[in-house]
């Protein structure tokens, strides 16, 4: 076959080198793909899970991947999505791209709640997951979880506290708190019909993909990629306001790197992890994360002279403060792509007119300040920033959507504290202190010394808050994260 340079943006032809497969072989493809009935639409949950688990490579950390072929990872995957016909869809979302060593997830969860808040449809991509696969996408966060449990009765008498982000339940049998703020978070995302439908609809073209050998050096995408892939489905068919989108591993490389244009990009806080992959210093993994840095050129015609102009854009991007040998890095990256480089200042607490973040820990100042910035140049950029001001009530003060989103953002697993009871109370009103049992879980996933110092300041300072907190009449199962994903 023969191999030829696609069109791509100006500044990433050392990313975006594909090979394009000839158009008639595409089309011939499409057109099978379109006609296919081989590949039903199943309805079963776990035949999906089984499926999505034949792509986990088992590769162990640090190798070099066991895909085989010719192409690089983000030529493989600019192909899948012509394949799915995304490639132009993509173009279409109004992108925030997150990168870093801690505190990214955070970033993105905070994102998502704040522009929800502010009346936008949101799509969120995150990693990893902890009990459901769902958890990974998401739309319209909390949204989706009321309209899915108005449907389901065996969640009737389901009470949600907004100020803490706190559950508790009149369940008619026994269930313990951990158990049910588990399944209750499943609900939170994608829905199980939703997603099965965008499932099999990518797994079944790109088996006919296979099953018409169309390339051998084109095999199905691993187990992230995957997802990337899916998540971009979703998120176009939806039609979602915007998608906030979390870098997997590095930047550079990274499978979420094929967009092209964001709206804007964050790096996150960089440390040493996964050096194998991206290297031994700070400076090169800084280097790695700033290859999400992007511009493009736009192409205007002078009627005067019928002559086209090339109108550089730029991508803004926002960073938090970094150590000197990470930051100059960055700034070195972004001045030779001139994109606008600004250093997003930690969230003052007083700026939260007494609310608390919704995410734990002092570090999520710096991750809170960090999507304020990204979300205040997302609503400049795409012509919305009047409608959050409509609330504010005076010019300066954190817009009352900021404010919702920072409170209620969720993500969980990451420095979160549960209580263990078994409930078998109807009423909320009769859950107290005494219902409590005698397990308090507290729980996090840091595995980099950085992640584990934030981790360890948090457990110390929870314990030390809850000998000293004044009893409580309602249960509270908070989410709270700890600095890192």
């Amino acid at each position: 076959m023969e191999r030829a340079v696609g069109q791509v943006p100006y500044g990433r032809n050392d990313i975006f080198r594909y090979a394009k497969m000839s158009s008639q072989t595409m089309e011939n493809m499409k057109s099978n793909i379109e006609c296919s009935e081989e590949f039903p639409l199943s309805s079963s949950y776990e035949m999906a899970m089984e499926a999505l688990s034949s792509l986990i490579t088992r590769q162990k950390r640090g190798d070099r991947s066991s895909v085989g072929g010719k192409y690089g990872k983000l030529d493989r995957m600019l192909m899948y999505l012509k394949i799915l016909g995304l490639e132009e869809k993509i173009a279409g979302l109004k992108i925030i791209h997150v990168a870093g060593t801690k505190g990214k997830g955070s970033t993105c969860a905070f994102c998502e709640a704040i522009l929800r808040e502010c009346g936008f449809r949101t799509g969120l991509f995150i990693s990893p997951h902890l009990i459901d696969v769902r958890e990974r996408i998401r739309l319209d966060g909390d949204l989706l979880m009321k309209r899915i449990i108005g449907r389901r009765p065996e969640f009737r008498g389901l009470y949600i506290l907004d100020t803490e982000v706190s559950k508790s339940v009149a369940y008619s049998g026994v269930v313990t708190l951990f158990e049910l703020h588990c399944r209750l978070d499943s609900y939170l995302d994608i829905s199980e019909e939703k997603f099965l439908m965008h499932f099999w609809n990518c797994w079944n073209q790109l088996k006919v993909m296979q099953k018409e050998k169309v390339t051998n050096d084109l095999p199905m995408p691993p187990f992230f990629q995957f997802l990337t892939i899916l998540a971009f489905k979703i998120f176009t068919c939806e039609e979602v306001d915007v998608a906030i989108i979390e870098v997997g591993l590095g930047g550079k490389n990274d499978s979420t790197n094929v967009i092209k244009e964001p709206v804007v990009c964050g790096i996150a806080s960089l440390g040493m992890d996964h050096t194998e992959t991206l290297g031994d210093t700070l400076g090169k993994i800084a280097s790695h994360k700033a290859g999400i840095f992007n511009f493009h050129f736009q192409v205007l015609l002078n009627w005067a002279d019928f002559f086209p102009l090339l109108l550089k854009h730029q991508i803004p991007a926002f960073t938090v403060p970094q150590l000197s040998e990470a930051m100059d890095v960055l700034q070195q990256r972004a001045s030779e792509l001139e994109v606008p480089l600004e250093v997003a200042a930690p969230l003052d607490h007083k700026q939260l007119k007494g609310l608390k973040l919704s995410l734990f820990g002092d570090h999520q100042f710096i991750n809170a300040g960090l999507s304020v910035s990204l979300c205040k140049c997302w609503l400049q950029s795409t012509g919305n920033w009047e409608k959050p001001l409509k609330n504010a009530n005076q010019e300066g003060d954190m817009m009352e959507a900021f404010l919702r989103g920072l409170s209620t953002a969720r993500l969980s697993g990451r420095a979160q504290i549960v209580y263990d009871t078994p409930l078998k109370s109807y009423n909320v009103s009769e859950v107290t202190e005494s219902s409590f049992g005698e397990l308090i879980f507290y729980l996090d996933g840091a595995h980099s010394p950085e992640s584990m110092d934030a981790c360890a300041r948090w457990f110390s300072n929870a314990v030390k808050g809850s000998r000293n907190s004044p009893s409580s009449s309602c249960v509270k199962v908070e989410n709270r994260v700890c600095n890192q994903r």
